[in-house]
């Protein structure tokens, strides 16, 4: 096939509902090379598309499996269980939530140490030791968490105690 466009455009609707008819086809275990060579066959917009392209946009965007809700208490609590077991690797903190992409994980993650710098008024990358310090953070974060009342499917504890800080802020400003 003739590589005729290899700039990066933004994916459209129609370019969505071909990748995902062709998952649909042949299986999310199948080889993301013959995905992306079905594709250039089947598209007709003119742009192809590499392997690498498909696979980042079937799993981060068109995937039914992942769960983009928002995130609970028993999420984040899962989520900083595993940090501590196997540290920044979002991809495989991904794997071992199962429903979650590494992306997703990872923004969670700056997310939470951001509310947690605002709440405890503190700067993580001041100090030298910052995996002393994100070891301390999932811990004062999964013991916060378990006071909270429960985990039932509810806002989390962090994104209510951001809210306060802003209406704090708001309240000063």
């Amino acid at each position: 096939m003739l590589k005729t466009n290899l700039t990066k455009n933004p994916w459209s609707q129609n370019e969505d509902e071909i990748l995902t008819k062709i998952m649909g086809k042949l299986g999310t275990n199948c080889k993301w090379k013959k995905v992306a060579e079905e594709f250039n066959r089947e598209s007709s917009v003119g742009i192809y598309r590499q392997s690498k392209q498909c696979r980042e946009r079937w799993t981060n965007h068109l995937d039914p499996s992942i769960n983009r809700g928002k995130w609970t208490d028993q999420d984040d609590f899962n989520f900083l269980s595993h940090f501590l077991n196997v540290g920044k690797k979002w991809a495989e903190i991904a794997k071992l939530l199962g429903n979650r992409t590494g992306d997703s994980v990872k923004n969670r993650w700056y997310g939470l140490t951001k509310i947690y710098q605002k709440f405890r008024k503190i700067s993580l990358d001041s100090t030298e030791d910052n995996d002393g310090l994100d070891q301390q953070f999932a811990i004062t974060v999964l013991g916060e968490i378990r006071k909270s009342k429960g985990f039932k499917k509810r806002e989390s504890y962090f994104v209510k105690k951001k809210r306060s800080i802003i209406k704090s802020s708001l309240k000063k400003g």
